[in-house]
């Protein structure tokens, strides 16, 4: 049997600075009772019913391109199947795409139109029962459906993205603000301005290029190639509005894969089981961290840390470093001195420390109260590392001057 389709486009004006709003096109409600079994593969997600015909295909990609036109398009295309081509264009005139701006300069976006709800049923001595519920209440039967949208949207506006399972967002260029509240989903960007972002259990969270970022995230990979300043953990990871109780633990940020290429503030305010790989960074802060593992490829100017049960690992701290101030346990720390480094070491003896000094041009100044003061080279200017720190392994790795 045949199948009908069409799509719905429209197009409308907005200011720059306002606000799209917009779900996924998985946010559709899925009412399931019976006999049900799935397909997620990487462009699509379907559901079979008991003949494991495919009742539901979604298309998995959101794309969102962006433009230099002060005007939001969308374009959804809808194929039905029901018991004949007049039942499928009747169904089709049903759907309807309400694209507007409200008092507030806000353009929310539906994915699936005025689609509310699939509903199947089926048991041992019935087939497959589907229907689609509409906002209006509207319950019409069908036999399959498939969904796939598209956006087009201005560089400056404002974008919220809010939804969860098996979603791809595609994204362009993007001046404005960029708000995700996701779960399940992927993510696949190009230039951000500004990125604020509630994660779970998203597995591909990439960008290019990013301003400043404010992140909470928990068990998902995110990977940003070149970034301003990021901010890990500073508000609790948020679920319709409210503080989510999926969050493993305290932290705002847990179990959570970060790969940085460039930063130049990385700021870790709440974090739990995390990784944090980054290739260079500029300024670092750790707040609050416990059982993260940072694997930094370059520190530059200065790294803050208070922490606990987390390994630091610096494969090369700049010559011009000028402060690093570490408070942990149960750590190993790794630090390799950029050749030429002249700096002074502070070691508080009063809590265990196994100490690997590689560095034969780094020496012992005094030993007071438990208190080791190091030194190497003659630079008053010289960086200078504090270390207070329990039951830890400090290797400390240099060339000569």
């Amino acid at each position: 049997m045949g199948q009908t389709t069409k799509v719905f486009t429209k197009e409308i004006e907005v200011a720059e600075d306002a606000t799209v709003e917009s779900n996924l096109p998985s946010s559709f409600g899925l009412k399931m009772n019976g006999t049900i079994t799935t397909n997620n593969t990487k462009d699509h997600y379907a559901l079979h019913g008991r003949s494991n015909e495919i009742r539901v295909n979604i298309i998995k990609d959101l794309n969102i391109e962006t433009w230099d036109r002060n005007f939001v398009k969308q374009e959804t295309r809808i194929t039905v199947r029901t018991g004949s081509e007049a039942d499928d264009a009747a169904l089709l005139e049903e759907f309807k795409l309400d694209l507007k701006v409200g008092a507030d300069q806000r353009i929310v976006v539906d994915c699936n139109l005025n689609m509310d709800a699939f509903h199947m049923k089926n048991h041992i001595f019935m087939d497959d029962d589907c229907y689609v519920k509409l906002s209006n209440g509207k319950r019409i039967s069908i036999n399959f459906i498939e969904i796939e949208t598209k956006l087009w949207i201005p560089k400056s506006i404002n974008l919220s993205v809010k939804g969860n399972n098996y979603a791809i967002i595609r994204l362009g260029e993007l001046i404005g603000d960029l708000r995700l509240d996701l779960e399940y989903t992927e993510v696949y960007g190009t230039k951000m301005t500004r990125l604020f972002a509630n994660l779970e259990n998203c597995y591909n969270v990439v960008f290019r290029e990013v301003a400043s970022a404010n992140i909470s995230a928990v068990n998902s990979s995110i990977e940003i190639e070149n970034i301003g300043g990021l901010t890990i953990g500073e508000s609790g990871l948020m679920k319709n509005g409210i503080t989510s109780a999926f969050v493993p633990s305290k932290a705002n940020s847990a179990l959570t894969k970060y790969k940085i290429g460039t930063v130049g503030l990385l700021m870790v305010m709440n974090s739990d089981n995390d990784a944090f790989h980054a290739n260079e960074v500029g300024h670092m802060d750790v707040k609050n961290s416990n059982y993260t593992k940072f694997d930094i490829g370059r520190l530059n100017v200065t790294a803050m840390i208070n922490a606990k049960n987390c390994d630091f690992n610096f494969a090369l701290i700049d010559k011009d470093f000028t402060n690093i101030e570490v408070e942990n346990s149960l750590c190993d720390l790794h630090l390799y001195m950029e050749e030429s480094t002249g700096y002074q070491l502070q070691l508080n003896r009063n809590e265990y420390i196994e100490f690997t000094n590689n560095d034969s041009s780094l020496h012992l100044l005094s030993n007071d109260d438990n208190i080791e003061l190091y030194q190497k080279g003659t630079d008053n200017k010289k960086g200078r590392i504090n270390i207070t720190c329990s039951r830890c392994k400090l290797l400390l790795d240099g060339e000569q001057l």
